[in-house]
């Protein structure tokens, strides 16, 4: 019987299968707390995570009655709020430091797969490129080195082994 590792097509979906919904469930969470910090319509918490500006997917979201100024705003606290959070879920789901950037770099192309797919389109925004971009490589810097320090420099209990 052969050693499980972290290569392990089995182990990596498994770890995949428990990120991505953990993912969404922390958007949605921090996204509700937005709506409610901004004082925005519960008509958009459905898109909330998966644009940055209405203007740039689907015009036909915006109400014509609705104030929405301070969504793009609103969006984009909940955006990097959560990847900068999901440095956490890296920490407590993936628990290796050299997959750490892997299941980084995979969080931020599904959310790009996602944002097109749920608002049927492309983000032409500059601003949406920059922060994905950024906000992956925070996630995944950030992820790699919170494992790096708190699971590779443990004491090694020599007397134990």
């Amino acid at each position: 019987m052969g050693q499980v590792t972290d290569d392990d097509t089995d182990v990596i979906l498994k770890k995949l299968g428990i990120l991505f919904p953990s993912f969404y469930a922390l958007y949605y969470v921090i996204s509700l707390l937005y709506l409610l910090a901004f004082g925005l319509p519960f008509s958009k918490f459905g898109y909330f995570p998966f644009y940055i500006d209405l203007n740039d997917f689907k015009p036909e979201l915006r109400d014509e009655d609705d104030d929405d100024r301070e969504l793009p705003l609103a969006t984009w606290l909940a955006h990097v709020t959560t990847f900068l959070l999901t440095t956490w879920l890296i920490f407590f789901i993936v628990r290796s430091t050299r997959k750490a950037w892997d299941y980084a770099c995979t969080i931020g192309f599904f959310h790009f797969i996602m944002c097109c797919v749920v608002m049927q389109g492309f983000p032409l925004n500059w601003v949406w490129w920059v922060t994905i971009v950024i906000s992956t490589f925070l996630l995944s810097s950030l992820g790699e080195l919170t494992l790096y320090r708190c699971m590779d420099l443990r004491d090694i209990d020599l007397e134990n082994t």
